[in-house]
């Protein structure tokens, strides 16, 4: 697979797309803060340490090196010494199954958290039971909270402690949840969450921390409408996501998130070359192929809606400036590939053999009177593939005993296998044998019958024939959840390029993209390339996952798109907005 990567002075020589590193890493932070917690959690204040000379038994957890670690800890931080543990063993576990693994910027502020959380134990009230002579915080939180209390002091406010603990937890808390990875672009999602689902879909979103951001949102005002040029951005963002460079879809990433929650964004920010990676565009031209010829070369194609039909367009003049419109990409017309790129079709015979049907028919009547299943062959109808027979049982005779002779019937008739259901809304039974010889559905048939090009539906695909040879076409539209399934040679590989097949002979680039995703490399690779991908073929597992993610967010943007606009489905958002477009 191509790498979208780019330059960066920034970037460290060992990125987390490193197995070994990342894991070895990990491992070792997640051991030390194991190690902090064990040690801390086991404190007894009788064993032997530095600042206590007995000659009691150890019961430290770790023997004498965590009972001398564990003295400290305390002193130094009290009840924050616990936090410096659960960070490192966050911060490596994360980074052991890359699940948001942090950077140096990440672990410094987890680190932060630390001393944030010391302070902000200070300012509380000291219980009794506690043997130190420090606060809760140790040495270090007691400072800091002194510092920190003095301008409150200054300011001769009423209870200056009080606001300097305020003040200290909450720089804590945003210490505590930049280090795990919130930003303030996942709050709206989050927020969202709780509202719909509770807090329960927050906490499986981003934990318990996830959840409290969730409900602090709640109480925020909302932002404004993001602007239309940081929606159409997502697409290029996807691009780099499915990349095979980590550090180039993180960082891209990272500059994508400023972009969607800004207020107002202004146009020259993506007119901007350092703000994309060098390779890009050189990278995506083939997704360019159909941009009208009479460009200039170094103009850059205007942005282009992610999920908008393209709209008519009156001619430009020639000495008419030429000015970015956010909302359409500066196309003329999208050509549709050519029904001569497919097989032509075979010639059928136009007559059917009477006679040989109506011996098949008469066989299939002895057959089932053999088996003692009384009733008349009344109609047949022959297919492509396999032909059906209705057969109307006689008064008293049970379905159940017709169909349970299926393999019986096979055998008899001589086919490989025979199928038989009760036919809906007739008093009558089907049973499907195959044909000697089976014709061969091709699909260039398929799209040139009047099933698929009189159809009405916004995402047609076509299945095949009936058992008739009546060409079956469906909406995509109205069955999103499809899966297929079948044994090896089934036919679900050819299915599945049937039906991508079939929305590419109907919808231009604009009106359609593909995510596909094929671990196996094999199956739709030959689909790199076409302007219709989003993103290319993505073959890593990991890639994977990111390409759902991403989906998952662009689906929730567009629910929350479609509901403010007050319309049910993207057809209903379209035509609106082809409207206001219309209307100026």
């Amino acid at each position: 697979m191509t790498d979208y990567a780019y330059e960066d002075d920034d970037a460290p020589s060992l990125s987390v797309s490193d197995p070994v590193w990342r894991i070895l890493t990990g491992a070792a932070a997640f051991a030390i803060g194991v190690f902090i917690c064990g040690s801390v959690g086991s404190y007894v204040p009788t064993d032997p340490s530095w600042n206590a000379a007995t000659d009691a038994e150890v019961e430290n957890l770790f023997g004498g090196s965590g009972a001398v670690f564990a003295d400290l800890a305390r002193q130094s931080l009290g009840w924050s010494s616990w936090t410096a543990g659960l960070a490192l063993m966050i911060g490596g576990a994360m980074r052991t199954v890359l699940i948001g693994a942090p950077r140096i910027r990440r672990w410094l502020q987890g680190f932060l958290f630390v001393p944030l959380s010391a302070a902000f134990f200070a300012a509380w009230p000291v219980p009794q039971s506690w043997p130190l002579s420090a606060g809760l915080g140790g040495v270090v939180g007691d400072g800091l909270y002194h510092f920190a209390s003095m301008p409150f002091r200054a300011l001769m406010l009423p209870s200056p402690d009080t606001w300097a603990g305020i003040a200290l937890g909450m720089l804590a808390l945003w210490a505590g949840l930049s280090a795990l990875g919130f930003r303030r672009g996942d709050a709206k999602l989050l927020k969202d969450a709780a509202a719909t689902s509770g807090l329960r879909a927050a906490r499986q979103a981003h934990g318990v921390g996830g959840a409290l951001f969730a409900v602090l949102r709640v109480l925020a005002p909302k932002k404004k409408a993001v602007d239309a040029q940081a929606l159409h951005e997502r697409e290029e963002s996807a691009r780099v996501v499915l990349t095979d460079d980590d550090y180039t879809a993180r960082s891209f990433l990272k500059r994508r998130r400023k972009i969607e929650v800004e207020e107002e964004v202004d146009d020259e920010d993506y007119d901007d070359e350092d703000d994309y990676p060098e390779a890009e565009a050189d990278d995506y031209d083939e997704y360019d192929d159909e941009i009208d010829e009479d460009e200039e070369d170094d103009e850059e194609p205007a942005r282009k809606p992610l999920f908008t039909l393209p709209s008519a367009r009156s001619a430009r003049k020639p000495s008419e400036p030429k000015v970015a419109k956010p909302v359409e990409r500066r196309r003329k017309s999208a050509r549709l590939p050519s029904i001569d790129l497919l097989e032509l079709t075979e010639e059928r015979a136009d007559s059917i053999d009477e006679e040989a049907l109506l011996a098949k028919a008469a066989r299939l009547s002895e057959v089932l009177k053999e088996f003692g299943v009384r009733g008349r062959v009344k109609e047949v109808r022959p297919g492509p593939v396999i032909t059906l027979f209705e057969m109307e049982p006689a008064p008293g005779v049970k379905s159940s005993r017709v169909i349970s002779l299926a393999d019986d019937i096979a055998r008899s008739m001589s086919a490989k296998s025979a199928r038989v259901a009760v036919v809906p809304g007739k008093n009558a039974i089907g049973i499907e044998l195959p044909n000697e010889e089976r014709e061969t559905v091709y699909l260039r048939s398929l799209l040139q019958s009047d099933a698929y090009t009189g159809s009405r539906a916004s995402l047609p695909m076509a299945l095949g024939e009936d058992i008739g040879g009546v060409p079956t076409v469906v909406d995509l539209a109205k069955m999103p959840h499809l899966l297929i399934a079948g044994t090896t040679g089934s036919g679900k590989s050819v299915g599945v390029n049937a039906m991508i097949l079939s929305l590419i002979f109907r919808h231009t680039p604009e009106q359609c993209r593909f995510i596909m995703i094929d671990p196996k490399m094999l199956e739709l690779s030959v689909y790199e390339g076409i302007p219709h991908l989003l993103a290319p073929v993505v073959t890593d597992p990991k890639k994977a996952v990111n390409a759902l993610q991403w989906t998952v967010r662009e689906m929730e943007s567009r629910y929350e798109l479609m509901s403010k606009a007050g319309v049910r489905n993207l057809a209903g958002f379209n035509d609106k907005a082809a409207k206001y477009r219309n209307a100026g």
